[in-house]
């Protein structure tokens, strides 16, 4: 994901919160852990969908299984350091085109993060279960004691303290397959609806490369 000058221009913003927190502060409202080293200098360790995420501080240098990250990746989980106020619910969960200030992003949206769900696991709720299954995801509601649904909603642990929620509709009876994918109502106000893009957009591609891979 190329997202220009713009973009990068963010990303340094947002090195700049970063560095404008207090470290013990951030790790413990985003529920990750804080390494201190020499001089005022340490690294978070982030888990991040299965894989380990780290940041040094006060540089904001993102790290993704040991090797730079993208810069997307590196805009969202700074942001989610610097404006983390601990843990979000997903009972109340919001579509994507009800954040505030979403309409811009709302077709963007759809086209890279949902459809590529839909076309990808609306005839094949197996692979969609072992997907999310494998991201340590919870199904919420439907019945409990009997096989997985994949047609409830299953939360998704993004970010510690961000789930996202995703629900498959799968195709029968006349019916188009769907897909959505959910946020917490309370993280349209902690987050920039950019973020929230991207981390819809992010959530699908690995899940996308999760299913590749089985």
């Amino acid at each position: 994901m190329d997202y220009g000058e713009g973009y990068k221009r963010a990303h340094e913003e947002a090195r700049k919160e970063l560095v404008a927190g207090r470290p013990g502060v951030m790790a413990a409202a985003s529920g990750v852990a804080y390494q201190e080293g020499e001089a005022d200098h340490g690294v978070f360790q982030v888990p991040y969908l299965g894989r380990n995420l780290e940041i040094t501080y006060p540089e904001g240098v993102v790290f993704l299984d040991g090797e730079s990250a993208v810069v997307s990746i590196s805009i969202v989980v700074l942001h989610y350091l610097s404006r983390s106020v601990g843990p979000l619910s997903l009972a109340d969960p919001l579509r994507f085109q009800g954040v505030p200030d979403a309409s811009a992003y709302v077709s963007a949206f759809r086209l890279h993060a949902e459809i590529p769900l839909v076309e990808r696991f609306g005839d094949h709720g197996d692979a969609f279960l072992q997907v999310v299954e494998g991201l340590g995801g919870i199904p919420q509601g439907g019945e409990t004691g009997g096989d997985p649904d994949p047609e409830v909603m299953w939360e998704v642990p993004f970010l510690p303290h961000l789930p996202v929620g995703v629900r498959l509709g799968l195709a029968g009876e006349g019916l188009p397959a769907e897909c959505v994918i959910l946020f917490p109502r309370r993280a349209a106000y902690v987050y920039h609806v950019e973020d929230l893009a991207v981390v819809g957009e992010l959530l699908s591609a690995r899940m996308l490369e999760m299913a590749c891979s089985r």
